[in-house]
């Protein structure tokens, strides 16, 4: 077992990387455009950062609103620095166009943390969620103490090591092309609230959490899959795990 006071990390998503790498499989547009969330398909899940319970606290996990302006802001300086106008932002740059706003802003802003997950395991290769949350303030959750943590002192848990997987989540348009959409290109706060709590209560049931006293149906999504990949090095738990909701 890795020393449980180290971060295990992946590589934190950045919704503007795969445009500004020549991949334009989410581009500026996917933020100008209004895309709407296909409600009834594939829901993306990607854990990129896990980290020991008692380390939680330092993880900043933004703040989807947050990053959707900081993602705006961005855009707007790389437009003006390619010369290109807002209605034609979903053209792909030019190799001279990527290196010059990679030079002059440096690296996209990173996305928020949307959801985490408290597993317990051991040394056999047992592990499971206890418990699910969403991300969706200001703060950690993990700041000012979690009630869930304080739960897991009890004597039950006491042989089991915990830790906390922090993920994103991303969706596929309802256009024609079923862009990528992750929640912070959402152009309304109501749907990203919406749905933020929506994958929340299907992931709570999905795994009966024995710590999330709230246990509701989700009300949006209720025909979609939800595909899990776990791009950390600690584990491979969940990796690949699909979930199919009716």
């Amino acid at each position: 077992m890795k020393n449980n006071n180290e971060m295990y990390i992946g590589r934190k998503f950045q919704a503007l990387h795969p445009w500004l790498k020549g991949n334009n499989s989410i581009t500026p547009a996917n933020f100008y455009e209004k895309y709407n969330p296909d409600l009834q398909t594939t829901i993306f899940i990607a854990l990129d950062l896990v980290v020991p319970l008692h380390l939680a606290y330092k993880v900043d996990t933004g703040n989807t609103y947050g990053a959707h302006d900081k993602n705006k802001e961005y855009i707007r300086k790389a437009l003006k620095i390619a010369v290109i106008d807002e209605e034609d932002c979903g053209i792909p740059l030019t190799e001279d166009e990527r290196d010059e706003i990679f030079e002059k802003l440096g690296e996209p802003p990173e996305s928020s943390y949307n959801i985490y997950l408290i597993t317990i395991f051991d040394e056999s290769g047992f592990e499971k969620v206890v418990y699910v949350g969403k991300t969706d303030s200001k703060e950690s959750r993990f700041k000012n103490g979690h009630l869930a943590a304080l739960k897991l002192h009890d004597s039950q848990y006491k042989s089991y090591d915990k830790r906390v997987y922090f993920g994103t989540i991303t969706f596929l348009a309802d256009n024609e092309k079923q862009d990528y959409l992750p929640l912070e290109c959402f152009s309304s706060k109501d749907d990203i609230k919406k749905c933020l709590s929506d994958v929340e209560k299907a992931l709570i049931r999905y795994f009966d959490c024995e710590l999330n006293t709230q246990k509701y149906f989700p009300e949006t999504i209720t025909k979609a899959t939800i595909h899990i990949q776990n791009f950390t090095s600690v584990s491979v738990f969940l990796n690949d795990e699909i979930i199919l909701l009716e």
